[in-house]
């Protein structure tokens, strides 16, 4: 399966590394979520075998893409 890495910067410097699948629909990737999103909601972020992260969206800095990876 290929994947593509993120790193999603929060306020206060932590730093959220996420991999989604690389063939997910338009509305289901982790940047159409984050654009659609208003700033008082609450972004769930990861999956079931990694666990989940509950992040608000005004809680982003910025979320950078790392590497296409093979997993």
């Amino acid at each position: 399966m290929e994947v593509q890495e993120y790193f999603i910067h929060l306020i206060g410097g932590e730093r959220i590394c996420i991999c989604e699948e690389i063939h997910l629909p338009h509305h289901k990737r982790l940047v159409s979520r984050f654009a659609e999103a208003k700033d008082e909601e609450t972004l769930t972020l990861g999956d079931d075998v990694m666990g989940f992260y509950y992040v608000p969206k005004r809680n982003v800095l910025y979320i950078e893409s790392g590497a296409k990876r093979y997993r």
